[in-house]
């Protein structure tokens, strides 16, 4: 047999992160687990007034680097819509007996969330011009 001998990788062209542009609501889903925490809601109607209130278009090309904050704070948003609704949540979420247990559940998920968006803040501060002027220079 021959070796088959296949060329560097690094030769290949550059591509996009994402080969097929998803909108900002298909990213909301897809953070959401597909789940319907607002209810059969055929249009979405409720999921683009969360996004819209966080500044975002449901039909907008979603872009990760200047969109994730603002669609991780949506999901704060409908996290906080489903602790007043509890039952709701618990028709979708069918894992907790009671609902304090459910209550608990959603004020983790709040949490995670809050800990992802002060990631990124802390990644676009010391990625700023301000941080490298400061701290970049030799101490002697």
């Amino acid at each position: 047999m021959t070796e088959t001998h296949y060329p560097p990788l690094t030769n290949a062209p550059e591509q996009e992160a994402f080969q097929t542009p998803i909108t900002c609501l298909d990213r909301l889903h897809m953070e959401l687990g597909h789940k319907p925490y607002c209810g059969e809601d055929r249009n979405n109607r409720q999921y683009k007034i969360f996004l819209e209130e966080n500044g975002l278009y449901a039909d907008w090309k979603y872009n990760r680097d200047s969109m994730e904050k603002q669609l991780l704070k949506t999901v704060i948003s409908i996290m906080e819509m489903l602790a007043n609704n509890l039952d709701n949540y618990m028709k979708i979420e069918t894992n907790f007996l009671t609902q304090s247990a459910a209550l608990d559940s959603i004020h983790k998920r709040i949490a995670h969330l809050e800990s992802r968006i002060d990631k990124i803040k802390r990644e676009e501060e010391s990625n700023s011009d301000f941080t490298y002027m400061f701290y970049t220079r030799k101490r002697g």
